[in-house]
């Protein structure tokens, strides 16, 4: 699970040096790993030893609430972090944003208020209300910031759009988010969980513009650096086999039915580049995602040598460079090419244009489902009911068609 500290009451902000070594798959055969027990003999006696990085303790910040995900962006030459919470917490703030430097340069605080850059700076209240217990662990508030504005990414990426920071994307994988959290409160059916789209062009005030709702809803949120209206809503989604090696969630019958096994991709571009002056409201009205699923085209690509009673979505996922896509499927590691899924729309130099290929879902626009208190202005792009009440579980997906995202290369897998 991408940087989780869920047990961090207190966000300790710290810099350093790393060295990262990340690298694509890029295989067309698959690779066992030895079987549980095997001895296997270390190479290097001091393993991966790299340059010494240089740690300092700068500062804690006590923002209230437990986090579980973190994400840094850039607005006009400064650095922040914007930092999901675990549930609900006492600031009420599902995501929480701090600056980190002042013209360009880290500045501890000294203990009196506005002595330093590394200071709090606004919350987006998506966890100001009260949840369910039991979906806690879901609403984890995991975080994406588009475009990066420049920030520091898991490796050197020379096509990353760095433009300032527009929006950051909070995920949810449990029903009961605040602002789609169904009229009936914390102890009645709502809907699925799933991404909610916030505008920071003023960081001071972030302000959600839109709303999408996903059968798997959204473990995690990625964004590809270099189609910066790109997002991938991932599921955690495990979905047990028959025996005949079919999928439970093909039956309408099954609870399995609301699982993904795959992910999802949306389209914001109506939610981004918006003219200087645009209102909130204006923006509430334009921002309309488009959602285009891509589901396993069979049980081989993710089933692992240990689990074979089911297989899982992508739980987390990397988009490198050059388009490869490393999928952390429960069971095994999955390589995809997401070329073939993109039409440049004839700007092949310029990714910022580009389309999903494919039928997207035919999802439905509606309004935010939550008690008075809680509801937003903001639309809600509904993926598990769509247009005309059809169902968007797998059954009833199968049933309308399929409509999905063009088809990635699968590359390999190792378990």
């Amino acid at each position: 699970m991408r940087r989780r500290l869920a047990s961090l009451l207190t966000l300790v902000l710290t810099i350093g040096l790393l060295t990262f070594g990340a690298v694509p798959a890029q295989a067309d055969h698959d690779d066992l790993a030895p079987p549980f027990g095997a001895t296997v003999q270390p190479g290097d006696p001091v393993p991966n030893q790299g340059p010494l990085g240089a740690w300092e303790h700068l500062a804690p910040i006590p923002p209230g609430n437990p986090h579980t995900d973190l994400d840094f962006f850039k607005q006009d030459g400064e650095d922040y972090v914007s930092v999901g919470t675990l549930g609900t917490g006492p600031n009420a703030a599902g995501q929480t944003i701090i600056q980190l430097t002042d013209s360009g340069r880290v500045v501890p605080p000294s203990g009196i208020v506005g002595s330093g850059s590394i200071r709090y700076v606004s919350g987006h209240p998506s966890a100001e209300c009260l949840s369910n217990p039991i979906d806690v662990l879901g609403l984890q508030h995991d975080v994406e910031a588009t475009p990066k504005g420049g920030a520091i990414l898991n490796r050197q990426n020379p096509f990353a759009v760095k433009s300032r920071t527009q929006l950051i994307i909070d995920a949810t994988d449990a029903p009961g988010r605040c602002h789609d959290g169904g009229s009936e409160g914390p102890a009645g059916p709502v809907p699925q969980g799933g991404l909610e789209v916030v505008d920071v062009t003023n960081v001071n005030n972030p302000v959600e513009i839109g709303l999408t709702s996903h059968i798997g809803e959204a473990h995690t949120v990625n964004v590809d650096p270099k189609r910066p209206h790109i997002a991938y809503a991932v599921t955690s989604d495990f979905v047990s086999l028959n025996a005949d090696k079919s999928r439970q969630n093909e039956d309408p019958n099954d609870s399995d039915r609301f699982d993904l096994d795959g992910f999802e991709v949306v389209d914001l571009s109506s939610c981004m580049n918006f003219p200087r002056g645009t209102s909130t409201g204006e923006k509430r009205q334009q921002c309309r995602p488009e959602v285009y699923r891509y589901r396993y085209p069979n049980t081989a690509i993710s089933l692992g040598t240990i689990v074979k009673n089911g297989v899982y979505g992508c739980h987390e996922l990397e988009v490198y460079p050059n388009d490869k896509l490393a999928c952390g499927s429960g069971a095994a590691a999955i390589a995809l090419d997401m070329r073939p899924s993109f039409n440049d729309m004839g700007t092949p130099n310029d990714y910022t244009d580009d389309k999903p290929r494919g039928t997207p879902l035919p999802c439905r626009v509606r309004s935010s489902s939550s008690l008075a208190a809680y509801q937003t202005g903001a639309k809600v792009t509904d993926c598990v009911v769509g247009q005309n009440g059809v169902d968007l579980t797998i059954p009833g997906w199968l049933k309308i068609g399929a409509p999905k995202l063009r088809e990635p290369r699968h590359l390999g897998r190792a378990y």
